[in-house]
């Protein structure tokens, strides 16, 4: 195995498999909003580690929902839409977003359980009053991110040029250590301590 694909098994992939949970968690309780916060969420983070950006961006997120999540699924909205969905619930908890009130996009309502999106769009439009809104399921849209995703890690798997940009990603994203790594960082840092000791006392 290569260091390029312990880089993918080892600190990538668990990360995105920690999100899949978490959402799969949300979704099974009935916390739909949650699930597709941490799906908005995944897909930032998805798009950050495959673009040249430094910072997480509109453009990084639009592309990646359009190469891998668009493609899959027959959302009905765009990946500008999506974007400004992901504004919405990220920051204030709610469907509208700046894009939305300017009028740029449609702001996106979920359906869930036995509903079906077109029993939503129904009532959207005959009781919205001009509203712009489309009815999306829910599911259906973390079905999508989950497919795209799947492709996505087999690509990247695929691209050393891509890889190296994600190798120098993963850098610096945040883990969590295991009692076993933690317990091998003390030792590292007494051996350290004890090294320099040495060499202070050595001078």
């Amino acid at each position: 195995m290569s260091a390029d694909d312990n880089l993918l098994d080892q600190t990538i992939v668990p990360a995105f498999k920690d999100f899949e949970k978490a959402i799969e968690f949300c979704a099974n309780e009935g916390l739909g909003t949650q699930a597709l916060i941490l799906t908005f969420s995944a897909i930032d983070f998805a798009g950050w580690l495959d673009s040249q950006d430094d910072q997480r961006s509109r453009d990084s997120f639009e592309k990646w929902v359009s190469n891998y999540m668009l493609p899959h699924r027959e959302l009905g909205c765009t990946a500008t839409e999506l974007w400004g969905a992901r504004c919405g619930l990220l920051h204030t908890y709610a469907p509208g977003s700046r894009a939305s009130r300017d009028g740029e996009v449609r702001e996106l309502l979920y359906a869930w359980g036995n509903d079906q999106p077109a029993e939503l769009q129904g009532y959207i439009d005959t009781h919205s009053m001009g509203y712009k809104a489309l009815a999306v399921r829910g599911p259906a849209l973390i079905e999508a991110f989950q497919a795209g995703l799947t492709k996505f890690l087999k690509e990247i798997g695929d691209d050393p040029t891509r890889l190296n940009l994600v190798r120098k990603r993963a850098s610096t994203i945040l883990k969590t250590l295991s009692q076993e790594d933690r317990g091998m960082l003390y030792y590292r840092q007494e051996l350290l301590f004890a090294a320099l000791l040495a060499t202070d006392e050595s001078r």
